[in-house]
């Protein structure tokens, strides 16, 4: 009995000095035991949160001129669409008028009047097929 309890304070101790080789040997040894850092280390992690910090701005940056960017896209593409519907609007105005013309003109043209020259013409209504739907 006496011997198993032995062998077990053995076993820890061993197993507490393996444990503690292992730890200083895969940790860094900028660390100091206790949790207490160096300064070195506090240098080390203002170092990293002020690059961190410069990355983030840096980034947030580029996101705001790519929005930017977009947006100026967006507004001339906006004029751009507003420029070619007027367009199409004059367009559609300037059929109609002309359809109107060729409609009086063929009614008083004489060679369509004239009777050897009648083959009737049958034409779609040019302003309903050119209309945007």
């Amino acid at each position: 009995m006496v011997h198993m309890s032995l062998v077990s304070v053995v076993f820890k101790t061993i197993w507490r000095a393996a444990r503690h080789e292992h730890h200083q040997h895969h940790s860094s040894s900028r660390h100091t035991p206790c949790g207490v850092e160096s300064p070195e280390d506090d240098d080390r992690k203002v170092r990293r949160r002020e690059k961190n910090r410069v990355a983030a701005q840096r980034s947030r940056k580029k996101q705001t001129q790519k929005a930017d960017k977009l947006h100026e896209e967006y507004e001339c593409l906006e004029q751009e669409n507003a420029v070619l519907r007027r367009e199409i609007g004059k367009l559609t105005e300037e059929l109609k008028h002309l359809s109107e013309a060729l409609k009086e003109h063929e009614k008083m043209c004489p060679l369509l009047l004239c009777p050897m020259n009648f083959v009737p013409v049958l034409r779609p209504d040019p302003v309903a097929g050119c209309l945007p739907r």
